[in-house]
């Protein structure tokens, strides 16, 4: 038995030696058994199965009552989110650079927006009143005949 010592404890090295060993032939044993269990072909495939569910599953959270939600994947998560602000930088950019073109767009819709909305008032408030004509109109006819 050889002994060191480490601070006032005396440390018997064989025996440390050993465990080191048995370590080693454990991890090797289990190396080995996973080998003949598991191809590296069928390893691979586990793993990439495994990474494309964690990066492009979708992500269900489940609530109270059986009721389940469901989130984009961590993948559209994470790239919304470093993309963000790039694409609205670019968004402004672009609506900048073509202001014209949306002005004339903005324009076109408001007019026609307008011109529906004010149609649409007009109807609402004398519709009741456009109705009583039409009926005195045809009740005046019915009984000219």
């Amino acid at each position: 038995m050889q002994t060191i010592y480490l601070g006032d404890e005396m440390v018997d090295v064989t025996a440390v030696a050993n465990a080191m060993s048995f370590q080693e032939k454990v991890k090797e044993r289990i190396q080995s058994s996973i080998g003949d269990l598991m191809t590296d072909e069928d390893l691979k495939k586990l793993v990439d199965a495994a990474m494309h569910d964690a990066f492009f599953k979708p992500i269900t959270i489940q609530g109270n009552y059986g009721s389940a939600t469901q989130q984009p994947p961590f993948f559209i998560t994470l790239i919304r989110e470093e993309l963000s602000g790039k694409i609205e930088k670019y968004a402004k950019e672009y609506i900048e650079s073509n202001a014209g073109q949306f002005a004339e767009i903005i324009k076109e819709h408001l007019d026609v927006s307008f011109v529906q909305a004010v149609t649409r008032a007009f109807n609402t408030m004398f519709q009741n009143d456009l109705y009583q004509v039409q009926n005195n109109i045809f009740n005046k006819l019915q009984s000219m005949r």
